[in-house]
């Protein structure tokens, strides 16, 4: 009678542990094979004095746990690889964003520019050793002043010289003025 109370004893342990573990999973893919997991493994507890009774329980037992750690090792590659992915592009979209937020609030400051919008081309392979790089960047500009009605004559601007070894970047002219720098 003893087994008896040891083996609901665990039943129960066990059926208490999966409920706790399963709360604490967030809703989505991995708790649906979570779950199937888990019901495996409180299926083979309530089983195991049957198997027992069989004569097979060790082997049957070293089947399922390897089979078990094969289903969870691929699903946890999977999901890593997922996490990674949405990691990337938030990373990227953050990035781009601030890039963009930051040359708009640059083009802002500068006088006879009303509005300025900014959008930024990156390389987004994560992969490669360029990965962040700026590829393009995209401004379009209202001249005119900020708060006042009238505007202020086209500015056109040049070709936008920046790097490395470069201190100065080159931003536009009036047609009748000289090349400003900043």
């Amino acid at each position: 009678m003893d087994w008896l109370v040891n083996w609901i004893t665990s039943v129960v342990t066990l059926a208490i542990l999966i409920a706790f573990f399963e709360m604490l999973l967030p809703s989505g893919r991995t708790r649906k094979y979570v779950s199937l997991v888990s019901g495996f493994v409180l299926i083979i507890a309530l089983a195991t004095p049957v198997i027992k009774l069989l004569g097979k329980g060790d082997y049957l037992k070293e089947q399922l746990f390897w089979d078990q750690v094969s289903l969870d090792r691929k699903e946890i590659e999977k999901s890593g690889d997922l996490l990674r992915e949405n990691q990337v592009r938030q990373i990227v979209e953050l990035y781009k964003g601030k890039l963009a937020q930051k040359l708009k609030e640059a083009v802002g400051e500068l006088d006879g520019i009303a509005e300025a919008e900014v959008e930024v081309t990156v390389n987004e392979d994560y992969e490669s050793e360029e990965f962040g790089q700026i590829k393009r960047v995209y401004v379009a500009v209202k001249t005119g002043e900020k708060g006042r009605e009238g505007l202020m004559p086209p500015i056109e601007i040049g070709r936008i010289k920046a790097g490395p070894d470069r201190d100065e970047v080159l931003l536009g002219k009036r047609p009748d003025e000289k090349l400003a720098r900043m």
